[in-house]
């Protein structure tokens, strides 16, 4: 989806066949990929907020730093890159490149 397009306000819902698609990023804060999306879930409020993937081939795969200050979004597409935001400030930390040629399936 292209950002000058329009601004994504709701998710309907979560890659279930895809290995380790949900983990809890903090106090009440779960996160998860949805295409080319990644959402963070409020459970508390139920608010939802959204990062859009970068590489514009979909999220390969997701995970969460153990000190929770970080966590990973790993593309897909030809020579995607691994992206590391910094939480909760949501920054981007990190780009690695260079690491597969068509797509990541799981990192840790």
């Amino acid at each position: 989806l292209d950002p000058t397009m329009g601004v994504l306000i709701h998710s309907f819902g979560m890659e279930v066949t895809k290995r380790n698609n949900i983990h809890y990023l903090g106090p009440g804060i779960l996160v998860f990929a949805v295409g080319n999306v990644l959402q963070l879930l409020d459970l508390e409020t139920m608010q939802q907020s959204y990062l859009q993937g970068l590489d514009g081939g979909g999220i390969g795969a997701v995970t969460v730093h153990p000190t929770r200050k970080y966590f990973v979004v790993a593309e897909k597409g030809i020579n995607p890159n691994i992206y590391v935001y910094e939480y909760p400030s949501l920054n981007l930390y990190k780009i690695m490149k260079g690491g597969t040629e068509r797509g990541y399936s799981a990192v840790q």
